[in-house]
C-alpha cells in the first residue's frame, strides 16, 4: 500500500482535579487502532508521561506546602516572605511565579510582578481550597501578561485551623513540553484538558509531514 508509515498520535488528559495529586490517564488514542502493537506502544509511553507529570507536580506541591508550614509562624515580613518565595523559584526553571497572597486572594508579594495589583478570589481551585483547606490544582491553563501559560497550585498557610494566607504557585508549561520533548523527540503527543481542549502538543510538525504524505 502507499504510504506505509505509521500516523501515531497520544491524547493523555491532564486531570488537575482539586485535592487530587495530579493525573488521571483520560485516554490513548492512535490512528491505528488495529495496530495492536502500536496501541501497545501508546500504553507505554502513556504511563511514561503519566508518572512525569506526577513528578513534576507532587514536588511543587511539596516544596511550597513547606513554605506554608515556614510561613506559620511568622509571615510579617513582606521582604522576609519575598525572600522566601524567590530562594524557591531561583532553583527550579518550572515556576513561572510564586505569590504569597492575603486570605481573600489579595496578592501581596510574589516572584514577579506578573500579577500585581492582581486578585485571585474569584477562582474556582481558591474557593475549593477555602473550602477544604487543602492544596488545590488548578484545572485550567492560565496565560500570565507575559504571554506565559500557567497551571496554577495553590496552598494554604493555616494556623489554629483558620485560614491566615494562601501560597500559589504556577508551572510553566513549556517547562513540561520540553519534559515531553525530550522522552520522545520523534513523536507527537497531545495534552488535553478534561473537557477535550488542547492544553499544548509536541513535535506538531511530524502530524503536518505525515498529512502532507498521504
Amino acid at each position: 500500500m502507499k504510504n506505509k508509515r505509521k500516523k501515531f498520535a497520544i491524547y493523555l488528559s491532564i486531570v488537575l482535579a482539586p485535592a487530587i495529586l495530579f493525573t488521571t490517564l483520560y485516554g490513548i488514542y492512535s490512528y491505528k487502532m488495529n495496530d495492536k502493537k502500536s496501541y501497545r506502544h501508546a500504553e507505554r509511553d502513556a504511563s511514561i508521561y503519566q508518572r512525569q507529570m506526577d513528578q513534576v507536580i507532587g514536588e511543587t506541591i511539596k516544596s511550597i506546602e513547606v513554605l506554608a508550614i515556614t510561613f506559620e509562624s511568622n509571615f510579617t515580613n513582606t521582604n522576609d516572605v519575598k525572600t522566601a518565595l524567590k530562594k524557591v523559584s531561583e532553583k527550579d526553571p518550572r515556576y513561572g511565579g510564586i505569590y504569597f497572597l492575603d486570605k481573600k486572594g489579595n496578592v501581596i508579594t510574589g516572584t514577579n510582578d506578573y500579577l500585581k495589583q492582581y486578585s485571585l478570589q474569584n477562582k474556582n481551585y481558591l474557593k475549593t481550597m477555602e473550602l477544604t483547606h487543602q492544596t488545590v490544582v488548578s484545572d485550567q491553563v492560565e496565560t500570565l501578561s507575559n504571554n506565559q501559560k500557567v497551571v496554577a497550585i495553590v496552598t494554604p498557610v493555616v494556623k489554629n485551623n483558620d485560614i491566615q494566607a494562601i501560597i500559589v504557585a504556577h508551572i510553566r508549561i513549556d517547562y513540561i513540553a520540553n519534559i515531553i520533548q525530550m522522552l520522545s523527540p520523534n513523536t507527537f503527543v497531545q495534552f488535553e484538558s478534561t473537557t477535550g481542549i488542547p492544553i499544548f502538543s509536541t513535535n506538531s510538525n511530524l502530524v503536518l509531514d505525515q498529512k502532507k504524505g498521504l
